[in-house]
C-alpha cells in the first residue's frame, strides 16, 4: 500500500536526477525506497520516451535554489551512497 501526496512543483531551481524509468510500477517502488531512506523532496518529471509513446519518468531530488547547491548535494550523495554512476543536475 502506498501513501502519496502529489503537488505541482514550481519550475524553478535545480534538481539532482537519481533515476530514469519507463514503468510506473517501478517508479512507485523506487519512490517508496527513497522515502524509506529519509529522502522526502522527491520530484518526478514525466517526458516522452525515445519512441514518442512510452513515458519516461525522471526522478529528481530537490529543488535547490542554485546549480552550486545542487552540485554540492550531488557530490555528497555520491560520496555517502558510494555510487559514482548515480546522478546528474537538471534545471527545473
Amino acid at each position: 500500500m502506498f501513501k502519496i501526496a502529489l503537488h505541482q512543483s514550481a519550475n524553478r531551481g535545480y534538481g539532482v536526477q537519481v533515476m530514469s524509468l519507463n514503468n510506473p510500477d517501478n517508479l512507485l517502488q523506487q519512490i517508496t525506497q527513497l522515502q524509506s531512506k529519509w529522502f522526502d523532496n522527491i520530484l518526478v518529471s514525466v517526458e516522452p520516451g525515445a519512441d514518442g509513446k512510452t513515458p519516461q519518468y525522471k526522478m529528481l531530488l530537490g529543488p535547490f535554489q542554485s546549480e552550486d547547491q545542487a552540485r554540492t548535494y550531488n557530490n555528497n550523495l555520491k560520496r555517502n551512497l558510494k555510487s559514482p554512476a548515480l546522478s546528474s543536475i537538471w534545471e527545473l
